[in-house]
């Protein structure tokens, strides 16, 4: 994808996605290159210091952790 807009409109379908936490559409958005860094540090160097998940499967895994052991999550403000 070299377009912009194509990847913009990836991106809002990726957000969109995970903050539904629609499988087929993160399945469709995401392939087995995909990588997460979670959790950023509050030091100056923001550097990631949080779990780094990989590929599809490790997204969905993640969801499915906050699902069982998380309650009432909300996503707010994001954007591309």
């Amino acid at each position: 994808m070299n377009n912009e807009d194509e990847l913009l409109k990836l991106m809002e379908r990726f957000r969109l996605a995970y903050a539904s936490q629609n499988r087929d559409e993160l399945v469709a958005t995401t392939d087995e290159s995909f990588v997460w860094q979670q959790h950023f540090a509050d030091d100056d160097a923001e550097l990631p210091n949080g779990k780094t998940v990989v590929g599809v499967n490790g997204l969905l895994a993640v969801l499915q952790w906050r699902s069982e052991h998380w309650e009432n999550v909300r996503y707010r403000d994001l954007e591309e």
